[in-house]
């Protein structure tokens, strides 16, 4: 069986995390790329950008659910988190269904 445990640190799961939101909708815009600048260091996002890159919609999910539990995040700093899934989301000013979607799933494995 396969594992999905990451050791990233908070920083590069927060690039994880966001870069998924991002491409929700399979289109990550400049605005998103900068927005997820605003929050981490370029050599983070580009080193996580190709890891991400490199796996599907599956891993990326496991990967997620693994990491948060080991950071045993509490419900107020994965709210915290959740907001800035929803803020990155909003950056076009609509959450489509498929951000819609990504959303519910990632407060179901947050919280």
């Amino acid at each position: 069986m396969t594992t999905y445990e990451t050791d990233w640190t908070r920083q590069e799961f927060k690039a994880y995390l966001m870069l998924n939101c991002a491409n929700a909708d399979y289109i990550e815009t400049e605005d998103e790329k900068e927005m997820i600048l605003s929050k981490v260091d370029k050599k983070t996002y580009k080193r996580i950008h190709k890891e991400f890159d490199h796996d599907n919609d599956y891993v990326r999910l496991q990967k997620i659910a693994s990491t948060a539990k080991r950071f045993g995040y509490t419900k107020d700093k994965a709210d915290v988190l959740l907001d800035r899934m929803k803020k990155l989301f909003m950056q076009d000013h609509k959450m489509n269904a498929y951000e819609q979607f990504m959303y519910r799933g990632l407060k179901r494995i947050l919280e």
